[in-house]
């Protein structure tokens, strides 16, 4: 498993919350789930189980580079969701308040967002991918989250490793769809780099979580080959090897 910030950090800013939180790394093993039809990958229930938690309490999202957020219970524990109110069609984000199930995603580039309110004990995760992130994901997550009564104050966000402004590098037609967010796009060398981190501490904030609420990890998926897959650096080889990103609360 991959120490997100300084393990220490992160032990002290979850003391007290009953929250715990992580994600795999290249030596844990392929983690993509894609096909409801098929029972969990075995490394996958593997890897939880390692960590400590029970595949059949872990809710996957079957994911699709958009901001729609799944709220999910313990009936949905062992399964690969794909719908949000009976519509198709794949999520990119998962919202519980109930203690004990395990919300995950998988990622190679794109951004996890974990979130938690440690006072009503609503949790959330998202991936936010470059489409994900325009659609405001992370947004849609918090907007989930206080549909189950979470005060947006008080939540707590931690954004994991991924596909940082050094090599997120786009061409014209993709720097145009990120024209609202002109103090985030970096040109540099003659080349235009997006600065997705950035873009969404400011959704989060906008959405009321207060900045020193919000924490991450600064490492680049691409720069770290030894222990993280990128997409943008591996190829389709990269997805196969996904990282999965979960979070749950325990009492």
């Amino acid at each position: 498993m991959l120490k997100l910030m300084n393990h220490a950090s992160l032990d002290e800013w979850l003391a007290g919350t009953g929250v715990t939180l992580g994600l795999s790394e290249r030596v844990d093993g392929p983690m993509r789930w894609v096909d409801s039809t098929v029972p969990m990958p075995a490394a996958r229930a593997r890897f939880l189980e390692r960590v400590g938690l029970r595949p059949e309490r872990a809710v996957s999202a079957r994911l699709a580079h958009g901001n729609r957020a799944a709220i999910v219970t313990a009936a949905e524990g062992g399964r690969l969701i794909e719908e949000v109110d009976g519509i198709g069609g794949g999520v990119d984000a998962l919202v519980t308040s109930v203690p004990g199930v395990a919300l995950t995603i998988t990622v190679a580039d794109c951004l996890p967002v974990f979130l938690f309110d440690p006072v009503s004990g609503i949790i959330g995760l998202a991936h936010a991918g470059w489409r994900g992130v325009l659609a405001d994901v992370a947004g849609q997550t918090i907007q989930a989250m206080c549909d189950l009564e979470a005060h947006t104050e008080g939540i707590r966000a931690l954004i994991g490793p991924h596909l940082r402004s050094c090599h997120f590098q786009v061409q014209p037609e993709v720097e145009a769809e990120f024209a609202a967010y002109g103090n985030h796009i970096i040109r540099r060398d003659g080349s235009v780099f997006i600065d997705l981190s950035g873009i969404v501490r400011q959704q989060l904030t906008e959405a009321g979580i207060q900045p020193e609420n919000i924490q991450e990890d600064p490492r680049c998926t691409f720069c770290d080959s030894s222990s993280l897959p990128s997409y943008r650096r591996d190829g389709s080889t990269a997805l196969d090897q996904a990282m999965l990103a979960y979070i749950v609360r325990v009492h």
